[in-house]
């Protein structure tokens, strides 16, 4: 497990050399580690926010894929792989208490097909695809034996976003919590995500009234 540590700092430490990444941090699984500051676990993506704008005249196609599991040490880990191109990023966050799980699952695999199925009956925002690869039983977020080793296929949540424009992609992750914005472009930390390392996890769940409020934010 420690090669496979190591391999992966020494990806994020080369995407920062070549100006891929503002900042690498990898979290730690210590005891002390909840008394880190909530910005010292995310990776800012300063570069990609660079290239949507560059190419925001055309579409830009980005896809990701998020994949939960734990450390030995307990610490939960959610690790989002970004691609856009021939280009990949993977970003790891820690979750702090397995009750978080509750909001993802709510959000993932209830909330953000309707949403986004209401997004592309407007037309407001430019959603070409947005598909979700969900297993028929209950181990969506299924933790795996060791980290960092990957989930099976079949529980990771694929996605195929297409944005036009950076302003775009900020109402999506406005409208959805800001699962969208966390996995393909995160340049301002997640609240709520931060909420749950720095402190006790707030069960948050959507309701159709919500996904209307949200939708009227994209218009």
């Amino acid at each position: 497990m420690k090669d496979q540590t190591n391999q992966m700092f020494t990806l994020l430490q080369q995407l920062r050399c070549g100006g891929l990444l503002d900042r690498v941090e990898l979290a730690s699984a210590s005891p002390d580690a909840a008394a880190r500051s909530p910005s010292d676990y995310l990776l800012e993506f300063t570069a990609v926010e660079k290239e949507i704008r560059r190419l925001e005249s055309g579409f830009v196609p980005i896809g990701g894929r998020m994949t939960v599991f734990p450390s030995r040490a307990g610490v939960m880990y959610c690790v989002l792989t970004v691609q856009s191109g021939s280009m990949q990023w993977r970003h790891i966050v820690p979750m702090s208490d397995s009750r978080s799980y509750n909001w993802l699952e709510e959000v993932i695999a209830k909330r953000m097909a309707t949403f986004a199925c209401h997004v592309l009956d407007t037309g407001k925002v430019n959603i070409l695809q947005l598909g979700m690869n969900l297993p028929q039983d209950d181990g969506l977020l299924r933790l795996v034996e060791e980290w960092p080793e990957l989930a099976p296929e079949d529980k990771v949540i694929d996605c195929a976003v297409m944005l036009r424009s950076l302003a775009s992609l900020e109402a999506i992750g406005t409208a959805i919590e800001g699962f969208i914005v966390q996995e393909v472009n995160l340049v301002v930390h997640w609240p709520w995500l931060a909420q749950q390392i720095a402190g006790e996890p707030e069960i948050v769940k959507l309701d159709e009234s919500d996904i209307d409020d949200y939708a009227r934010i994209v218009h």
